[in-house]
């Protein structure tokens, strides 16, 4: 009472004031921007989405009120990643220094509920994220147990114009409602989407309004920019998983009292313009105060993906498959988002409850699938396929235990779209080869460290390591396939294969090989597999080992503009990896796939399981 009593007093007072400096100016939207929380709270304690995450503040952080350049809103949402990413990450490593203090006799405490493991596989996926931001300028902000610095007698001045407001985003958009520790990382998640849906939204007007005047090239960038923030969602949702189901559930969800993300202003609006909502949703959408203009909103089909889409299917135009593929990669990036996002529902929230409004797993499943950008475009395309590859991907050693292997495969692939594939991913690789670093921090390296036990098991260093050091020395493959597959892999960081799909017999089959077992590789040397080698099998015989690479039966012949009857792309994933890395790659790979042959490709999934003694 006393602390919102006292922020009116101070808003009404620069409300009022005449010519304020570029100081009381910053300092009276931060007052405004904290009073519209705290008021709402005072006068209703459960809080709604709005209040509870503190939107106020982040919106003016990322131009939401100011409405910037394109560019440069883009610009502040890879910078609000940044800070509230390494806020976040600064805030577990602090929380785990007071739990090993608290061993020794010191009072400061983690927070309830401290989930000593579970954070420490946290950080470690928390500075992989990071990673993914490396080459974002952001300053370094101090710690708030530092307190505040010596040239800022009041910490309100500290907050608003430090580092241009990037201190108050840190240290004031998340104010947890309870004493839980995990509570912390349930705003953060939420406020990493929140900044990501903005940037999505701006790149979609963006991308609707450059194609409606003809700048092409623009409206290209302007997708590929949203599939970034829609891919760092995805990696973001690997870090919510770390959270133990009791930290929620049992733990600081009362606390949240009645903000389910669905009041989220944002992405209701994304969904709108990238797909499309039902009626049924519609009128869900009416019930909800901060969504009643949302409701009944329904903007012509030039400023939406399905209107662009539709326009780029009547066109002609050059750049056409590329605005086409990077339309269907953007599209599949939201998905994997909703499918994990479903996942997450379904593994916090027992079966008949409902999430922290008054919505439950039910309504996720009737809306996360439905409408599909691509749904109706691709229905008559896609010939029908029975299932290609084993459910049964049973294997004998634990170390192999869970690994997610994909396949996608592609059917009835142009030559000259193959290579036309081929060229534009590499030519991404080679942009992407220019701003790496040879730190041990990239994100690159972290990924590739989930490989390393297996890879060392077997007396053999992670290829993708020397590959990289060689293309940033000396460029990519000339040989086609080659660079097609090492672009893919550089592009994700993940492990890959490609293979003719004409010369196998399905289905397919993850299995272990045992002694005896060999094949023919590239180079036309006799292969033996060991025992306990994670292989991949068609009903001949092996065609690829997890550490030893792929046969010769099976290989891409190079192409003079020949077609492909079926190409099959394998995603190899890694015990731990985290499963927002995998879904990325996944999504990657499809793109890759779509824009070859015009159609969404055929992905099925496996995870490796023990096989009963």
């Amino acid at each position: 009472m006393e602390l919102v009593t006292t922020l009116e007093r101070v808003s009404s007072a620069y409300a009022t004031a005449a010519n304020l400096s570029h100081e009381e100016e910053r300092l009276s939207s931060l007052v405004s921007d904290i009073l519209s929380s705290e008021r709402a709270l005072l006068d209703h304690p459960i809080p709604r989405y709005p209040i509870y995450t503190n939107l106020a503040i982040l919106n003016r952080f990322i131009g939401v009120y100011s409405h910037p350049s394109i560019q440069d809103t883009w610009a502040r949402c890879r910078k609000a990643l940044a800070v509230l990413c390494d806020d976040w990450l600064s805030f577990e490593r602090h929380a785990l220094e007071c739990f090993e203090r608290a061993k020794t006799g010191a009072t400061e405490t983690p927070g309830r509920n401290f989930p000593e493991n579970a954070v420490r596989k946290r950080i470690e996926a928390l500075e992989l994220l990071c990673s993914f931001l490396a080459s974002v300028d952001r300053p370094t902000i101090a710690s708030i147990h530092n307190g505040v610095p010596a040239k800022h007698p009041i910490d309100w001045i500290y907050y608003a114009l430090e580092h241009d407001g990037a201190v108050g985003l840190a240290h004031l958009s998340a104010l947890p409602q309870s004493d839980f520790h995990d509570e912390y990382l349930f705003l953060r998640t939420l406020h990493l989407t929140e900044v990501c849906f903005w940037a999505i939204i701006t790149g979609i007007r963006a991308a609707t309004q450059t194609y409606a005047r003809d700048e092409l090239g623009v409206t290209l960038l302007a997708l590929k920019e949203c599939k970034f923030f829609a891919e760092f969602i995805v990696r973001a949702l690997s870090v919510f998983h770390t959270m133990p189901y009791e930290s929620f559930f049992d733990g600081f969800r009362v606390a949240t009292g009645d903000s389910s993300a669905v009041q989220s202003e944002k992405f209701q609006h994304l969904e709108i313009i990238s797909r499309g909502i039902s009626e049924e949703k519609r009128s869900a959408l009416r019930t909800k105060k901060e969504l009643s203009w949302l409701a009944d909103w329904r903007p012509g089909p030039e400023a939406t993906l399905q209107g662009l889409l539709s326009s780029v299917e009547r066109s002609s135009v050059g750049l056409a498959s590329s605005l086409r593929a990077e339309l269907f990669g953007l599209d599949r990036s939201l998905q994997s988002w909703r499918n994990l996002h479903l996942g997450i529902a379904r593994r916090y929230l027992p079966e008949g409850t409902v999430g922290t409004g008054e919505e439950g797993v039910t309504y996720l499943e009737k809306h996360f699938q439905n409408p599909g950008l691509f749904t109706q475009v691709d229905a008559k395309k896609a010939p029908p396929t029975g299932r290609a590859v084993s459910e049964n991907a049973f294997v004998t050693s634990v170390d192999l235990l869970g690994i997610r292997i994909g396949f996608i495969i592609a059917r009835d692939v142009p030559g000259t779209a193959f290579a036309e594939a081929i060229e534009s991913l590499a030519d991404q690789t080679k942009d992407r080869l220019k701003d790496l670093s040879r730190d041990a921090n990239y994100a690159l390296s972290k990924l590739f460290s989930y490989y390393d036990p297996i890879f060392a098991r077997h007396g053999k260093p992670f290829p993708l390591k020397k590959q990289l050091k060689e293309a940033m020395k000396n460029g990519l493959p000339e040989r086609p396939v080659s660079r097609l597959l090492l672009s893919l892999e550089l592009s994700t960081g993940l492990l890959m294969g490609l293979h003719d799909g004409s010369g196998l017999r399905y289905p397919l089959r993850v299995t272990t090989a045992s002694e005896g077992q060999h094949f023919e590789s590239m180079n036309g040397k006799t292969v033996a597999l060991k025992s306990e080698e994670l292989i991949l099998a068609d009903e001949v015989r092996a065609f690829a080992s997890y550490v030893q690479g792929s046969d010769r039966r099976t290989s891409v012949a190079e192409t003079n503009g020949n077609n492909f009857k079926e190409l099959l792309f394998v995603v190899f994933g890694a015990p731990k990896l985290p499963e927002g890395d995998f879904e990325a790659a996944l999504d990657f790979v499809q793109t890759a796939a779509f824009s070859m042959t015009g159609r969404k490709p055929d992905v099925q999934l496996v995870t490796t399981k023990l096989a009963h003694a």
